[in-house]
């Protein structure tokens, strides 16, 4: 049996699986009553170890080029930049080479990314350790959206990864031949009872989101 604890910036889902197939779930609201059925609900059930997907909008990315060193150099800088821009965030940070520069130096370019609000995972966080469930990590919806791109055979070029996982927001996620640029969460003003007009409401959004990306120059412009 698999545990996944799902927090998409208001309620905790929990999710289990058994092989590849999905057995049970069960939802909390982020309040004191929905803490306390949460906490009564790991405390009733299994021991079982989890981990800890986040979706929020709440989520920052950026690009930095850095010299071409060995890896513990290389750690020491990106840790720099970290204490640069996400200080508040440090224990909540990815980063990885995702390429090299063809001009000048061949600085590599290293993908930043942090939860900007960190606070809104510390209170299920906290009932988790309280109750002593072991969390072998936790993870963000755009890092682990890239084994998608295997499977919809879209491993090379430029690919914009739309998804919805909530009625009112859609998220869109660049990759470059496979590997994580950026990505971003956008709101919509859906009916969460009629579906059918995804497309319309998030093509406005898939737009803007291309038009930023070009300014960046993170794709080209045809």
């Amino acid at each position: 049996m698999k545990r996944l604890f799902y927090f998409t910036g208001y309620r905790l889902s929990v999710l289990y699986w058994k092989g590849k197939e999905l057995v049970g779930s069960s939802s909390f609201e982020p309040t004191e009553a929905g803490l306390g059925e949460f906490r009564n609900y790991l405390s009733q059930t299994e021991n079982i170890p989890g981990k800890f997907l986040v979706d929020v909008i709440e989520e920052d990315f950026r690009n930095e080029k850095i010299p071409h060193v060995g890896r513990n150099d290389r750690n020491s800088v990106i840790g720099r930049l970290i204490d640069r821009y996400y200080r508040a965030s440090q224990d909540y940070c990815y980063s990885e080479v995702i390429g090299r520069d063809k001009k000048g130096r061949k600085d590599d370019i290293v993908l930043l990314g942090a939860m900007t609000n960190p606070q809104l995972i510390q209170p299920w966080l906290s009932v988790i350790d309280e109750c002593e469930v072991p969390l072998s990590g936790i993870w963000t919806l755009p890092i682990i959206s890239k084994k998608l791109l295997k499977v919809i055979k879209a491993t090379s070029g430029c690919v914009l990864l739309v998804s919805q996982q909530v009625n009112s927001n859609v998220r869109q996620t660049l990759f470059r031949d496979g590997k994580l640029i950026s990505s971003r969460q956008s709101i919509i003003n859906q009916d969460i009872e009629d579906i059918s007009n995804i497309g319309e409401l998030a093509e406005p959004e898939v737009n803007r989101t291309i038009e930023f990306l070009r300014a960046q120059n993170l794709v080209a412009v045809d």
